[in-house]
């Protein structure tokens, strides 16, 4: 297959905001033609991204034969519904004598061409022929070596240092280390990425959250609900998960404006008093809210569009207040008893929506520069940073194994 139209990546977005999402995705897996089925009894733990995954269906193709292996085998195509669009999570690869997953004996290498292959005919056979398709955008994308996420052992990794040396033509791939001490002992590791861990941080919370409100919630149909003390538990252990994501989130949002931001940028800008300012990258961190870094540095630093027309901006303004509210408790009752009228947000219809939209906020970022090398995997294709030296030992100098 030409690698010209060879793709790995489908991402659905709408074309306007009056189509559903939801009925797209319900409408793929109930109008499969023939020899294509919906399994439905397939959980997905979505741990290679950091989009809230709402719902995955797993569809699985025709038969297909391998002559050079002579192998007999098919997919299962993981789809995953988010707040604003529908992913392709994986493509499995599967024998079809043993249902053995063929990732786990032939290279990434190899099991691109069938990946591209099941995702041309669910193209082809499916989705160009479901009557809501000309009411969606379909992004078709070839990632492979091409996408950092090919060379990542976990989602929460940092970018590696990928260096070009003239002199040998050759590729190096450096992973970034530290070295810390634990009392008498010296411990060598791989950093992560910052952002990632605060990304991480918040789906588990968030995720944990959901199921409690909806144990606390279930079966009680009534307009007014009475928690006993019997509850107290779930409730108390929601308010713990919920705002653990709400101040992750927020961090994760604080930490990717920091790392966009280059370290010798100056923000100038007219006060008040008509008098001209120049900030410094450090005074940028220190003095400006996460919204000011957001709204006025990194659109010109990455030379985007307005983010505050977006839709999420208000939510994600939202988000801001009540991590503020959470960090800076007030009191009342003459400064004798923190306000706990917080935990009212907390259990509002669209919290989980205001968290989220810190998600948008750095999706709408990241899809004007995916290659930025601090900048998180697990958002879909991340184009990588290739450096031209003339040779490693210039680069580096002499260097030894840490023993």
């Amino acid at each position: 297959m030409n690698e010209k139209i060879r793709f790995t990546d489908l991402t659905i977005s709408s074309k306007a905001k009056n189509v559903s999402l939801k009925k797209y995705f319900d409408s793929i897996k109930r109008n499969l033609p023939e020899n294509w089925s919906w399994l439905r009894d397939r959980d997905y733990d979505d741990k290679e991204t950091f989009f809230i995954v709402e719902e995955t269906i797993f569809i699985k193709t025709p038969y297909f034969k391998n002559e050079q292996y002579d192998l007999i085998y098919f997919g299962v195509l993981i789809l995953g519904l988010t707040e604003n669009k529908i992913i392709l999570l994986d493509i499995e690869i599967l024998n079809l004598i043993n249902n053995e997953d063929l990732k786990t004996i032939y290279s990434k290498e190899e099991i691109l061409e069938p990946r591209a292959l099941f995702l041309n005919i669910f193209s082809k056979e499916i989705l160009k022929k479901n009557k809501y398709f000309e009411s969606f955008n379909h992004t078709f994308e070839f990632g492979g070596n091409q996408d950092e996420n090919w060379f990542k052992h976990d989602i929460r990794d940092e970018r590696s240092i990928k260096l070009h040396a003239k002199d040998t033509n050759k590729i190096y791939f450096f992973g970034k280390g530290k070295q810390a001490k634990h009392a008498d002992k010296s411990i060598i590791y791989f950093s992560p990425n910052n952002i990632s861990l605060s990304l991480s941080l918040m789906k588990k919370a968030y995720k944990k959250s959901q199921k409690q409100l909806i144990k606390l919630l279930e079966n009680r149909s009534e307009k007014l609900i009475k928690l006993s003390e019997n509850d107290k538990d779930v409730l108390y252990e929601y308010f713990e998960s919920i705002t653990t994501s709400i101040i992750f989130a927020y961090i994760a949002v604080e930490s990717f404006a920091n790392a966009a931001i280059p370290e010798d940028y100056i923000y100038e800008k007219i006060n008040d008093r008509k008098i001209k300012e120049s900030w410094t990258k450090e005074n940028i961190e220190r003095w400006l809210s996460t919204s000011q870094k957001i709204c006025e540095i990194l659109p010109i630093v990455l030379k985007t569009d307005d983010i505050k027309e977006q839709e999420f901006w208000l939510k994600f303004k939202k988000l801001e207040k009540i991590r503020n509210e959470i960090v800076h408790q007030k009191t009342i009752e003459s400064g004798t008893k923190l306000d706990s009228d917080l935990y009212n947000k907390l259990l509002e219809k669209d919290i989980f929506k205001t968290i989220s939209s810190s998600l948008s906020v750095i999706e709408f970022f990241y899809d004007y520069d995916n290659a930025h090398p601090y900048f998180p995997l697990g958002l879909g294709i991340a184009k990588f940073q290739l450096k031209e030296i003339e040779n490693i030992d210039a680069e580096f100098g002499s260097y030894s194994e840490v023993e």
